[in-house]
């Protein structure tokens, strides 16, 4: 590494000045005073700056210590500027390779396949409701109750639907069949299952589904 050029360095004496210390005033009137002799001369021509000193200063540890932390910040706000002039742009540009513009007939295209798809859905969603909904009623659940919900057991396809009905009744059945002994032994009676038996009150169907954690 490069040395700095050796300083002059004045000899000036302490009794020059009054007090116990030197202050800066005293100092710049000193060297005002003694401008033209030949101490002063070389001292100012020897601190002055140049390329050189610069330079040298520069590639010391102290100057970078100064400098690093001033080049970072410079180089923060430079990349946050050009970030928001250009990068939105590139993004942009980018999206428009991967996925270019559409013309009309593409467009037209699209939005017929689109159109079609959502009639078949709908179609599709129409014929399995209508299915749900025969399955429901030969499974013996309520018409009301059937037309209310049947959307919410719906499935993929007419297996799956049917299979999630078949669920659902035989969950139905077991709340039924609780409500009833529950209503029995408070008589002090007892029912069988499927016996038959005549009345056992009104079993309220929208009750049995809240039970079952089926919701409007």
């Amino acid at each position: 590494m490069l040395e700095m050029k050796k300083k002059e360095r004045l000899a000036v004496k302490i009794n020059q000045f009054d007090g116990d210390s030197i202050t800066f005033d005293q100092v710049k009137t000193f060297l005002d005073t003694h401008k033209d002799s030949a101490e002063v001369k070389a001292y100012y021509k020897s601190n002055v700056l140049t390329a050189d000193n610069v330079k040298t200063f520069l590639e010391t540890s102290e100057a970078k210590k100064v400098l690093q932390p001033k080049l970072d910040a410079h180089f923060t706000k430079s990349l946050e500027t050009w970030k928001t002039n250009n990068l939105d742009s590139l993004i942009e540009e980018e999206v428009k390779k991967r996925n270019p513009d559409e013309t009309p007939e593409q467009k037209r295209i699209r939005e017929l396949e689109e159109k079609l798809q959502s009639q078949e859905k709908e179609s599709k969603l129409s014929k399995l409701k209508e299915t749900a909904l025969k399955h429901a009623t030969k499974q013996g659940l309520d018409s009301a109750f059937a037309s209310k919900y049947i959307e919410r057991f719906i499935g993929d396809d007419e297996t799956a639907t049917t299979t999630l009905l078949d669920e659902l009744k035989t969950d139905l059945d077991g709340l039924v069949n609780t409500q009833v002994d529950a209503r029995f032994k408070e008589n002090g009676r007892h029912i069988e299952h499927g016996s038959g038996n005549a009345n056992v009150g009104s079993i309220d169907i929208g009750k049995l589904a809240a039970d079952a954690s089926i919701r409007n």
